[in-house]
């Protein structure tokens, strides 16, 4: 079996490590994922659980970024020859030893690994041509891993109040999945409509305020969509 995990991009409780969220949030999803392997033994000894990041956050690498095979048929604005700055990967098994791993991997690593695993046959020239991760699992258990990862949430002061005028340490409603949802949906709408720098910048600040400010984002995403596809509609 194969799971993606993807975190929660909206406050409260944004997982995503997508500033300005509270990176907390995306340790606990860690840990939460971890435990539940961990406490189930005929389940950690059958899983490979990584954790992955798909941008470096903006921060400077002394390493150039080496060449690589595009794509197929994919060479649109830019013809992917050459990989980005590296990001971290942590391969969590069981049948993984402990240590750092100084093979090269991208993120078709993975893919190259699972077409391997389960015969699937190439998936594109990236993923035949990529070192796969499959070179650094082992056929025995590894020495013991921690049980379980302790949740451990920083301590806050209720009257503290902090620059986006929430106040720590106090609860705040949260979104139910098909509200989640609809977020997701004026996203994806916001993604399609023309909206200045600044006020998308505005939306990031108040989407972090809690769930008044998720619902405001949402309504105003909507709205602006709206309205740009009435005045295009009488052009």
């Amino acid at each position: 079996q194969y799971s993606f995990i993807e975190p929660a991009y909206y406050p409260p409780g944004a997982s995503d490590d997508h500033p300005p969220h509270d990176i907390m949030e995306g340790e606990k999803l860690i840990a939460e994922v971890y435990n539940a392997l961990r406490r189930n033994d005929d389940l950690w000894n059958s899983s490979l659980f990584i954790v992955l990041f798909d941008e470096h956050g903006g921060l400077y690498d002394h390493v150039v970024p080496p060449a690589a095979v595009p794509p197929d048929h994919y060479a649109q604005e830019y013809d992917f020859r050459q990989l980005g700055i590296r990001v971290p990967a942590i391969l969590i098994s069981p049948y993984v030893a402990k240590g750092v791993i100084k093979e090269q991997f991208d993120h078709t690593s993975i893919l190259k690994y699972a077409t391997e695993k389960w015969d699937l046959g190439p998936l594109g020239q990236r993923v035949e041509n990529a070192n796969s991760i499959g070179a650094v699992i082992q056929k025995t258990i590894q020495p013991a891993t921690p049980k379980v990862l302790p949740l451990l949430l920083p301590s806050t002061n209720a009257d503290e109040i902090n620059q986006y005028g929430q106040i720590s340490g106090r609860e705040q409603p949260g979104l139910s999945g098909h509200q989640s949802a609809l977020v997701g949906m004026t996203q994806l709408l916001e993604s399609i409509t023309d909206v200045e720098g600044n006020k998308l910048m505005s939306r990031v600040k108040r989407m972090v305020t809690g769930f008044d400010g998720v619902v405001d984002v949402a309504i105003e995403r909507f709205d602006d969509f709206l309205s740009q596809q009435r005045d295009a509609s009488k052009k």
